[in-house]
């Protein structure tokens, strides 16, 4: 799981979120939950890449800070401050 602490939409990149990791492990295809929106719903999204420190990584764990490029982000707009990505298989 991670707290989104900024999102972006770059050029040519698409939707770009950036924030801590705060257990588990985030991997490069995986895919993740957005949300909640204002209805309390969360968007299926895939993590396209992962940079670290501006460098890209294949994945990054509990405590790590990170940037995760995200597709089958509906426009617009971007992810505000305070969502949550969160692994659909850690939901019980």
């Amino acid at each position: 799981m991670s707290r989104v602490a900024c999102g972006v939409r770059a050029q040519g990149v698409g939707t770009v979120v950036s924030g801590t990791t705060l257990a588990g492990v985030v991997r490069v295809n995986d895919t993740l939950l957005l949300g909640p929106d204002p209805l309390g719903r969360f968007t299926p999204v895939a993590v396209r890449g992962i940079h670290r420190k501006r460098m890209p990584v294949a994945e990054v764990r509990g405590g790590q800070t990170a940037s995760f490029a995200l597709k089958k982000v509906p426009p617009p707009p971007p992810p505000p401050y305070n969502h949550t990505i969160v692994n659909h298989n850690e939901i019980q």
